[in-house]
């Protein structure tokens, strides 16, 4: 049975860990912690130390295996919420999916990244109300652990959950959820959907960096968009840009190995690549995300159409492989 040197070796050392969290999240016995680079052991395996059969770790992991997602005829659509968040991204679609789940009782929670709007820092949150997402809206580009809250949710009787997140931290979810380990099990049953962002790598601190670059304060900042190159700042009085080179490089070590731009492991994937300003672009990968978008639109919440630039989110994932 797999213990985690098995994962050391086959992610940590390699350079392929993102942080993602799922790891330490599944560890029964707490000995895995999210410091530095790569996540730390603190001493207690139970397979190293007591020769328990476990394997938690390794096999929630979406870096230490080779995965394919499954095949499905992918739906591309121009979204636009109908739900008035302050905080929302592009069109908004991936707030409104999430309040019409809970809404219809598709879902009863969701783990999501929200932030403390002074300092911008990014924090893991367990919603389950309409009025809790909205206050959680909007991108986090700053590295941030949302498998943090799984164990809580689980714990608290929280049976439906919904997990919005990057790339790697979907392909664990897909992991954990397709698992047949006896100690994933509870995990595994309790993801219902899983919502993936176009992702081009996760910061260590971007708004320390683009805060400096153009000398604001981090409590003037309402949301951050990178897209064209540039990372676009919005405030209460306007936008300010700052060229993503002057950032990029940021990025935490393990991004530099992920050629996943577009979330091919999720339910549905959104971001703003394709469409035009105000919109979402999402991609329904399954019947999983057929049925949680299909519920948003009877719900009246969401609108679409069939005006998405495909090429332009093909390319943007092209990209993403051809430069790792």
């Amino acid at each position: 049975m797999e213990s985690y040197k098995e994962l050391e070796e086959a992610a940590w050392k390699q350079g392929l860990c993102t942080k993602c969290g799922a790891c330490a999240a599944v560890c029964p016995a707490g000995t895995i912690s999210l410091g530095g680079i790569s996540p730390v052991y603190g001493g207690n395996c139970k397979v190293v130390v007591d020769n328990i059969p476990c394997g938690a770790c390794y096999n929630s992991c979406g870096r230490a295996h080779a995965s394919e997602p499954g095949k499905y005829n992918l739906k591309f659509y121009a979204a636009k919420s109908r739900t008035r968040a302050p905080y929302a991204q592009s069109g908004g679609a991936v707030t409104s999916l999430l309040v019409s789940a809970l809404g219809s009782g598709l879902i009863d929670g969701a783990l999501v990244m929200g932030v403390d709007r002074f300092t911008q820092e990014p924090r893991a949150m367990v919603v389950t109300t309409g009025e809790e997402v909205m206050q959680a809206a909007g991108s986090r580009y700053s590295w941030g652990n949302v498998f943090e809250g799984l164990g809580d949710a689980v714990k608290n009787g929280l049976e439906r959950l919904a997990i919005v997140g990057t790339p790697c931290a979907i392909e664990s979810a897909h992991r954990i959820m397709s698992s047949n380990l006896d100690v994933l099990e509870c995990y595994g049953k309790c993801i219902r959907f899983t919502i993936g962002v176009f992702c081009s790598g996760i910061f260590g601190n971007i708004e320390d960096a683009v805060c400096g670059e153009r000398d604001l304060e981090k409590w003037q900042v309402k949301k951050m968009e990178i897209k064209d190159g540039k990372v676009y700042v919005h405030l209460k009085t306007g936008i300010k840009q700052v060229p993503f080179s002057k950032v990029k490089d940021d990025a935490l070590p393990g991004c530099s190995n992920c050629t996943d731009f577009a979330s091919v492991f999720a339910d549905v994937s959104a971001g703003n690549i394709g469409t035009g300003e105000g919109f979402t672009t999402l991609v329904i990968r399954n019947d999983s995300g057929k049925a949680l978008v299909s519920n948003a639109v009877e719900l009246g919440n969401i609108t679409l159409s069939d005006d998405v630039d495909e090429s332009a989110v093909e390319e943007a994932a092209q990209r993403k492989m051809d430069i790792r």
